[in-house]
């Protein structure tokens, strides 16, 4: 009889893991999450659901979109894996029959884990736990092999949401006054989504920078760390010339993130607008240093000031580095002949 019972759980073992295979990629296509491993089917576990979305969002998505792999581990023992899944960006997941009182939700890219979000379970319930960052702070943190901090997320229920994704597709479409409408009115009912503030600062910065200006504010009085509103609000001051409030503003965001490309590259500019030039080449050659070709206008901006300092053998020099990484670009003539006259 054990034998017969043995048996018959191993042929319906082997019936589901051949279902499985058969649907993966139909939810791949879907955006549903498509299980990896985990616990067994066969028997009924009961435990905690805890569902939800992975949301990136801004610029600096790679062309070809990845596919994450998401789980939920016990932070009393970390060898205690739940339902281990993949997950496009925007994407659902759903672990079920999680049997812990404490754990975290893990996220990976690529095999490296780059985001932790601890959850507080009650026995039998469903948890609906959206998870939003940005491109920027998961290229950042994958550079700096440090994992992102996704504490303090704005808790949103299924309409805001839907409220907020629909802002993103309409900004993304161009649909600026619709996206600014969308955000509006989620901040409106969530008050302290601080990311929902942030694009709305990111939607009215070029059509009204006082509005941008106010939603940039208030995105960091509900959570003053937020290193991509302090940057962007560091970027509308430069706009506007408040020269000194804009240096003020992006050092605060470098002493939360050092080894941030774009807060540095920015904080150059804002010091060579306030007239330090020994400080913007400091961060400009950090911000190089760190990401030579995405930054690599950079050297335009050194190259600029040496020549204004009549150190034109070193603009020549900065601009001679700038082609070989952007080759195509499309004043590059001028820039040859400055630098047939000027460089050593």
């Amino acid at each position: 009889m054990k034998t017969l019972i043995s048996a018959i759980l191993i042929g319906l073992a082997a019936a589901t893991v051949a279902m499985s295979q058969t649907n993966d990629e139909v939810r791949v296509a879907s955006g549903l999450p498509t299980p990896i491993s985990g616990r067994s089917t066969l028997t009924p576990q009961v435990g905690v659901e805890i569902n939800g979305m992975l949301i990136i969002t801004g610029d600096g998505e790679p062309s070809e979109h990845p596919m994450f792999n998401v789980y939920v581990v016990s932070q009393n023992n970390n060898a205690f894996v739940f339902g281990r899944q993949r997950v496009k960006n925007k994407g659902m997941y759903k672990i079920e029959a999680v049997n812990a009182q404490q754990a975290s939700l893990v996220f990976e890219v690529g095999g490296r884990e780059f985001a932790r979000y601890p959850i507080n379970l009650i026995s039998g319930a469903i948890v609906r736990q959206d998870v939003s960052l940005t491109w920027a702070q998961l290229n950042d943190g994958l550079k700096k092999l440090g994992v992102v901090d996704v504490r303090n997320l704005p808790l949103r229920n299924d309409k805001q949401q839907q409220l907020f994704e629909k802002g993103l597709e309409q900004r993304k479409a161009g649909k600026n006054k619709d996206a600014a409408s969308s955000f509006g009115k989620l901040v409106k009912e969530l008050p302290t989504d601080y990311m929902a503030y942030t694009e709305l600062g990111n939607t009215l910065f070029d059509t009204d920078p006082s509005g941008a200006r106010d939603a940039y504010g208030k995105a960091l009085a509900a959570r003053p760390e937020f290193v991509p509103a302090l940057v962007n609000l560091g970027k509308l001051l430069i706009a506007l010339q408040s020269n000194e409030e804009s240096v003020t503003t992006l050092s605060k965001a470098l002493v939360i993130d050092k080894e941030s490309a774009e807060t540095n590259y920015w904080l150059g500019i804002a010091y060579l607008n306030s007239r330090k030039g020994s400080k913007a080449v400091e961060h400009l050659n950090e911000a190089l240093r760190m990401d030579p070709v995405g930054k690599a206008d950079a050297h335009l901006r050194l190259a600029a000031l040496y020549n204004a300092a009549n150190l034109k053998d070193r603009a020549a020099a900065e601009y001679r580095i700038f082609l070989t990484k952007m080759p195509s670009y499309k004043d590059k003539a001028i820039l040859e002949e400055y630098i047939k006259t000027n460089g050593k």
